[in-house]
């Protein structure tokens, strides 16, 4: 019986890591994407130099500045989180695809990005999957103490 309720301790113990570690890359990723974004969407110098450089209109920078605004709003809502990394990841793959076609800049800083985004769906899931299937329990709304 002892086993059993140490298997279970150290089973919320893990969730509880998980949830933490969830909201942290949430929250970095989150107000990351949300100045780059709106530095997309009122065209800063820098981001209308690189766009020009990569050879894309501006209309289409402002395009990627709100779906990475969007994108981040959505990874602080739990049951979204997984469809707003997966949604930023896809802006960095065309990113890293850019950066690598066409020599300007460094698609390091894309592919680094997207690893962080391929972690958080994997931790944020779980919710995303209760939502969908209309399950009665709710996702991790909230840091637990652990």
């Amino acid at each position: 019986m002892k086993g059993l309720a140490r298997a279970m301790d150290k089973r919320k113990l893990m969730d509880g890591a998980r949830r933490v570690l969830a909201w942290l890359i949430a929250i970095a990723l989150a107000i990351g994407y949300l100045k780059t974004g709106f530095d997309k969407l009122v065209l800063a110098e820098n981001i209308r130099q690189q766009f020009e450089a990569f050879g894309y209109s501006l209309g289409f920078a402002r395009l990627i500045g709100v779906l990475e605004g969007i994108g981040a709003l959505l990874l602080l809502v739990p049951r979204f989180a997984a469809y707003g990394a997966a949604g930023i990841g896809v802006v960095m793959l065309g990113a890293i695809y850019t950066h690598l076609s066409t020599e300007v800049g460094y698609p390091y800083h894309a592919m680094r990005n997207l690893a962080f985004f391929m972690i958080l769906i994997v931790l944020r899931w779980r919710d995303t999957y209760r939502f969908m299937s209309g399950s009665k329990k709710q996702p991790d709304t909230e840091i637990s103490a652990v």
